[in-house]
């Protein structure tokens, strides 16, 4: 006598149910990374407002910038140095205005002095340039680096039609060399979703410009914009995109002061 046993497959609504269910499941993961991206790009609006709102706030205070204010050490004597008040940074890089030692450095600390930012940065080690983000200078996302507020006339005349102050997230390859690079740090969709957020969403125009010149890294990554990775020499206003489809991206982000 044959036995027979007999298997109960599932239905069709079965599996539809089951279907949905998955389907439920991914859209919650997808759904759930993008708040905690919107919340880290969040975050990081928060603390680049802050620190432009401090800077404001220190001239309107003091008649100078941070780190460029000449008579810093009238109001915290044995603590501090002077800059030169010419009111730029990055402009003559034989004296005051070196970004890798001086006003750019020093621009961390004398808002924390003035207890205009929080955070109780440090002043750098001149000469060595012993830079830590997070000690001598503010971080924006875990590891990026906002650096010290630089003039360079030659790159943001040709690329951005700019001359003015800026800040920069972006990580040093070998902070006090001569040879440092400052190297794209910043995901290109969160450089993107900033970008959207506080300006124009155009990498290559506004107050807000993103581009990835060097990546310092062994294996390149993806490139910021569809640019190429050389974006930053591109005209102020060139037809291009942040070029979100590339896995790992990187970007470095500038933020015009003046």
């Amino acid at each position: 006598q044959n036995h027979y046993i007999k298997i109960q497959g599932f239905t069709l609504i079965e599996l539809s149910i089951v279907l949905v269910i998955i389907g439920l499941i991914v859209s919650g993961i997808i759904a759930g990374q993008a708040l905690v991206d919107g919340a880290r790009v969040t975050r990081a609006i928060t603390q680049i407002n802050s620190i432009k709102t401090s800077i404001n706030a220190f001239r309107t205070k003091f008649g100078g910038l941070p780190g460029d204010l000449d008579n810093a050490t009238d109001f915290w004597p044995g603590e501090t140095v002077n800059g030169d008040g010419d009111g730029k940074y990055l402009e003559d890089s034989s004296t005051y205005d070196q970004f890798v030692d001086r006003e750019g450095g020093y621009m961390w600390q004398h808002l924390s002095l003035a207890g205009m930012l929080p955070g109780g940065f440090q002043a750098p080690t001149v000469g060595t340039f012993s830079y830590t983000y997070g000690i001598n200078s503010p971080e924006i996302f875990p590891g990026k680096a906002v650096l010290g507020a630089n003039k360079d006339g030659d790159v943001f005349a040709n690329r951005y039609d700019s001359t003015g102050n800026y800040l920069q997230i972006a990580g040093w390859t070998t902070p006090g060399s001569a040879s440092t690079v400052r190297c794209a740090t910043t995901p290109t969709l969160d450089a993107k979703l900033l970008d959207q957020k506080m300006d124009d969403g155009i990498p290559s125009s506004g107050k807000l410009l993103g581009y990835q010149t060097s990546s310092c890294t062994t294996s390149s990554p993806g490139n910021c914009t569809t640019g190429g990775n050389a974006d930053w020499r591109l005209p102020n206003g060139a037809d291009i995109d942040y070029d979100v489809g590339v896995d790992e991206g990187r970007c470095r982000i500038t933020f015009i002061l003046d």
